[in-house]
């Protein structure tokens, strides 16, 4: 099935400055190798040490990020985290928290 991406969604995805300079043939490939995922206030995203694939992009929300237990900072909408795991397969390298409802 090929479904064309929403005029909103290709906004979306492009007002995210990772993804500003993208085409829309690129913004809809990007689109399909996505899952848009809502989380929980106070959810572990990722946690350090633990192994993962999974690289995201924040939509809308806050997250915190910890090392050790510690907060080094925090993220909100057009922030991204966890890209290094899928280039480098190594453990992540802090915890990310949601600090609100968070869609990523």
């Amino acid at each position: 099935m090929n479904r064309a991406m929403s005029k909103e969604a290709m906004e979306e995805l492009r007002s995210i400055p990772l993804f500003s300079g993208c085409s829309d043939k690129e913004l809809g490939e990007i689109k399909k190798l996505a899952d848009e995922v809502t989380i929980k206030a106070g959810e572990v995203i990722v946690r350090q040490g633990a192994f993962g694939q999974d690289a995201f992009v924040i939509l809308s929300g806050a997250v915190t990020v910890s090392v050790g237990g510690n907060q080094v900072a925090e993220l909100s909408a057009g922030s991204h985290f966890g890209e290094l795991a899928p280039l480098d397969h190594l453990p992540r390298s802090a915890t990310v928290t949601a600090q609100t409802d968070a869609r990523v």
